[in-house]
């Protein structure tokens, strides 16, 4: 009843607006979505509601902020339960998202970066060579009374170089045992390891969550940009991550878009009732992936239909989630079976111009009061299925440059990135100890 309902507004709809709206595919509403245009247009105003962020025993919870990276000040952290910790907005207003966390004694406040594909966490350090512009102060590690360096003849260094052995730099040419790391996009950053004092205020208020010795990178060379953060902070499955020095087996994360509310990460289980509206995939572990959170992908809908890719070829893909790659990138096939079919969905829709290298499927909608828009399913291993919202499917520079907010990925043709636009809104779980993520309603949208 409440599908023929729909069905007869959207009728009698189509007839009133035939000068102010255009339809993609007027047999396949049920799996499109209606939307207004001025509504696909991020504020310019931050404005958020306050997230109730998850509480109970076992669980620290900090609250995570898109838009605007503000500085982070020892008044705020005393003063809220949980951190808020604004982003400044990248290109076509995609977030990066982050934290605020405290490190040595006295404290001094950084600003770091989620990031489930990494595994060092590291912050950039007075004195510093060549650093990236950050809103907060650059740590001073001779301020901090609990900072230690490594030095280069110990046991921890030569196992340190093991794991990330340095890049064209010789290995002990000072007395500190020295980093070289490399990300995918290019960037990268050297500088030395070293043990301090991290602390996470508690969101019930009823102390700290604090780790010492921690260990940290220490940057003092940075060819990347952070966007006005600090540093990054590591949630991966390696041997340096906070997961593994911490313990910690159970996190999640619900990442708000530029139009919601705030954003959240909680390191604990959720609540019994919580937990029954989240469903898993398994964690694919190997050898040669094992510190990634590495799943299954089965194929992709749009509109309602099955890309014409066997769900064979997907599940030889190596597909990673992480939390510190804005745009989902497909290899060559996938993005362009995904292209074609979004495309001809919306075919009544003027073309417009691209943005970058980036994007190539944008549109001009300044035309149109209304549009329809196709839904986009990811389908997962174990009959997981992310459904995306439309501001989970379309990345806007303005109304005349709508664009579908997924890439090509020309480095690898057997991998997948799912980014973080992707996993707005949505709870995403990483079950470490049981190897298993899931999606959950989210409550930050």
């Amino acid at each position: 009843m409440r599908i023929l309902f729909k069905a007869f507004l959207l009728f009698i709809w189509l007839l009133r607006s035939s000068n102010n709206g255009a339809y993609a595919n007027d047999n396949d509403l049920s799996h499109s979505y209606i939307v207004s245009v001025s509504s696909l247009i991020p504020p310019t105003v931050c404005n958020r509601t306050r997230t109730a962020l998850p509480q109970g025993p076992g669980k620290v919870s900090l609250e995570v902020l898109g838009r605007r990276l503000q500085k982070a000040i020892p008044d705020n952290f005393k003063k809220t339960k949980a951190f808020t910790f604004p982003a400044k907005t990248g290109i076509v207003a995609a977030d990066e998202y982050y934290i605020v966390v405290a490190i040595g004694k006295p404290k001094q406040y950084v600003s770091l970066l989620l990031d489930t594909g990494s595994g060092i966490t590291w912050t950039q350090c007075k004195p510093c060579i060549h650093c990236s512009q950050q809103r907060d102060p650059f740590f001073d590690p001779s301020k901090s009374k609990t900072f230690s360096k490594i030095p280069c003849n110990s046991t921890t260094c030569k196992i340190l170089l093991e794991w990330f052995p340095p890049n064209g730099q010789d290995k002990c040419s000072s007395k500190e045992c020295p980093y070289d790391i490399a990300y995918v996009d290019g960037s990268g950053e050297t500088g030395f390891w070293a043990t301090d004092r991290m602390t996470i205020q508690e969101v019930n208020g009823n102390g700290y969550f604090a780790r010492y010795p921690f260990l940290l990178g220490c940057t003092d060379n940075n060819t990347g940009d952070q966007n006005g953060a600090s540093g990054i902070m590591g949630l991966d499955r390696g041997p340096v991550s906070i997961i593994s020095k911490t313990n910690i087996s159970y996190f999640f994360y619900c990442l708000h878009s530029p139009y919601g509310s705030t954003g959240y990460i909680t390191f604990g289980k959720p609540d019994t009732v919580n937990k029954k509206f989240v469903k898993y995939t398994p964690i694919v572990t190997t050898p040669e992936q094992s510190e990634f959170y590495h799943i299954t992908l089965t194929g992709i809908s749009v509109g309602g239909e099955r890309l014409p890719l066997k769900a064979s070829y997907f599940t030889k893909l190596s597909t990673e989630i992480d939390s510190g790659t804005i745009i989902t990138r497909f290899p060559a096939p996938v993005y362009s079976a995904l292209r074609s079919a979004f495309r001809k969905r919306m075919k009544k829709y003027k073309m417009g111009k691209g943005i970058e290298d980036l994007f190539d499927t944008c549109y001009d909608l300044s035309a149109y009061k209304t549009v329809v828009v196709p839904k986009i399913t990811i389908h997962f291993l174990g009959g997981v299925d992310l459904e995306l919202d439309v501001r989970e499917t379309l990345v806007v520079e303005s109304v005349r440059q709508v664009c579908l907010g997924f890439a090509l990925l020309p480095s690898d043709p057997n991998s997948i990135l799912l980014g973080n636009v992707q996993q707005r809104g949505y709870e995403v779980h990483y079950d470490v100890a049981g190897r298993r993520l899931g999606f959950g309603p989210g409550n930050c949208n």
